[in-house]
């Protein structure tokens, strides 16, 4: 019996063995496989981190770039040379000082003639926000009108520029100034046609006007 026993171990311990080294083997290769996987998505995320950080601080320079590529009136002076900056800003700032060849209509609209053929026309109300009472009508189709017919200012015109005084452009009808001035006078004023200031030609009312004759 022990000799049956010895053999059967003699004949199976080698292959029991070789079996054994190959499991712990395969495992060993296993976690090595394991390691080398994690360090590898590691690397991937460290990389993807930076990649990420640094298009992030790319497009962060960036954004400051085109911040500090802009002026104190929000335009965009990134493609633009000094001349042609000059050019287009119009300096309107200055437009608002005093200025010898100013046209003041009324105490409500200002002509003021700038450089390279441009006007600009001020709407000049600010304690009201530049809302329209019978004086503004008359004066802003009156300031169009001259702007039509006077070949000194419009010799060389190329463009006329728009704005309000203040902090409001315009604020619409100042219905109680118009009301205090007479309903049907000032009904009649402002929709009687043609107007005074449309021409031999003119076909629009003082209402219409102060938007029809900037054509």
């Amino acid at each position: 019996m022990s000799i049956v026993l010895r053999k059967v171990l003699h004949r199976y311990r080698i292959p029991l063995i070789v079996h054994q080294y190959s499991l712990q083997q395969t495992f060993a290769d296993r976690l090595q496989e394991t390691s080398t996987s994690k360090n590898i998505n590691i690397q991937r995320q460290c990389y993807h981190q930076s990649t990420t950080l640094q298009l992030s601080s790319e497009k962060k320079s960036s954004t400051i770039s085109q911040l500090n590529t802009k002026d104190d009136n929000g335009v965009d002076t990134s493609n633009t040379d000094t001349d042609t900056f000059a050019s287009t800003t119009y300096k309107l700032k200055q437009s608002l000082t005093d200025n010898k060849n100013t046209i003041n209509i009324k105490d409500r609209v200002k002509i003021i003639p700038l450089q390279d053929g441009i006007i600009h026309v001020l709407l000049s109300r600010p304690s009201k926000l530049n809302s329209l009472d019978l004086p503004m009508f008359h004066a802003i189709a009156e300031a169009a009108s001259i702007l039509k017919n006077d070949t000194t200012l419009n010799k060389n015109m190329r463009v006329v520029i728009i704005s309000g005084e203040g902090r409001a452009f315009c604020t619409g009808l100042d219905a109680k100034s118009v009301a205090l001035s007479g309903p049907k006078s000032a009904l009649n004023e402002l929709l009687e046609r043609p107007s005074p200031y449309g021409g031999k030609d003119g076909v629009g009312n003082l209402a219409q006007d102060v938007c029809y004759l900037w054509r």
